[in-house]
Formats: C-alpha cells, sequence, structure tokens
C-alpha cells in the first residue's frame, strides 16, 4: 500500500474511531440519541458515505457487535461485551453528569471562573480513562485481528483528546469557551 493510500485509510479509520467513540459518548450521556446522530451526521461533510448512506441506529450498532462477537468470538463473547456497555454508561454517569457540568459552566463563565469547573472534571480523567480501557478490553473478544490492531489506536486517540482537554487542568478548554 503506497504511502498516500495507507494516510487516506488511516484518516477514514480514524474517522470511524472517533465517530464510534462519540456515539458511545452520547448513548452513555442518555442524549435524545437519533436527533444527536443526525446533528453529528449533517455536521461533518461525507459522513453518510461513510455508512453507506446514513448512520447505524442504537439496535443496528447492537446488532453488528452481536454479529462481530459471535463470529470472532461466541456468545459469552455478545453477553461480556454489552455488560462492558452498561458499565461504561454507569461509569460515565458517576463521573460525569452533562447537565450538571452545563449549569456549572454557565454559572461560571460569566465569573471568569470556567478554569475551576474543568479542573474539578479534569480531576476525575484517570478514571475515565480507566472507564474506556475497561470498555474496549471486554469488546476484544468480539473484534477480528484487523480491529484488533486499531485498539491501541482508539485508546491512544481516547487518552490525547482527554489529556487535550485536560492540559493544565483544562485551562487551554476553558479559555476556548470562554
Amino acid at each position: 500500500m503506497c504511502n498516500k493510500s495507507l494516510r487516506k485509510y488511516i484518516k477514514f479509520k480514524m474517522k470511524k474511531i472517533l465517530f464510534a467513540f462519540t456515539l458511545v459518548l452520547f448513548v452513555a450521556a442518555e442524549q435524545n440519541v437519533s436527533t444527536t446522530l443526525q446533528e453529528l451526521e449533517n455536521s461533518i461533510p461525507g459522513m453518510s458515505q461513510v455508512f453507506g448512506g446514513s448512520l447505524p441506529s442504537i439496535n443496528e450498532g447492537e446488532e453488528l457487535i452481536k454479529e462481530k462477537c459471535l463470529k470472532n468470538g461466541n456468545n459469552e463473547s455478545y453477553e461480556i461485551a454489552m455488560q462492558a456497555k452498561q458499565d461504561f454508561q454507569t461509569c460515565i454517569k458517576e463521573i460525569i453528569d452533562f447537565d450538571v457540568i452545563q449549569d456549572e459552566i454557565d454559572e461560571a463563565k460569566p465569573k471568569g471562573d470556567l478554569d475551576t469547573v474543568f479542573k474539578k472534571y479534569c480531576g476525575k480523567s484517570p478514571k475515565l480513562k480507566a472507564c474506556v480501557k475497561n470498555a474496549t478490553i471486554a469488546m476484544e473478544p468480539c473484534l477480528d485481528d484487523g480491529e484488533k490492531i486499531h485498539k491501541g489506536v482508539f485508546l491512544d486517540i481516547t487518552d490525547s483528546l482527554i489529556n487535550f482537554v485536560c492540559y493544565k487542568e483544562g485551562d487551554r478548554i476553558a479559555l476556548f469557551i470562554a
């Protein structure tokens, strides 16, 4: 594979990984998923082509996971993956209440105290990283060999994203929002 093709392939895979991560976070936050997915699809040029015209629904996503688990693992792998999904959602909810954080941001923004809000949540970043890692490890038996190779990339992206947001205890993102 030539360098240009490899970069294009990696870029495509990264988009899929980032989309999957975003989807997981939206589900964990119990947002209106179909509306959020439609907004996401509309906001990213060319996203509709990534999945052949439309993004998969939650049920379609779970069915795809089941198929992958049965193909690459077994029924127990699927049960473990579904439990990992529940555990991940619980873990996220213990760390971040999206309504509360939005209220805290709205209250702190006029006073210029956004850094304190982000410092509070960035202090929880090791637990967030552990949530993502545990869910990823639980899903591994459902992945084929090619996808397992990208597991490390996904974890690196997640860590980098969290580290970017929490750089200097969230100062960078606080300045961006302010």
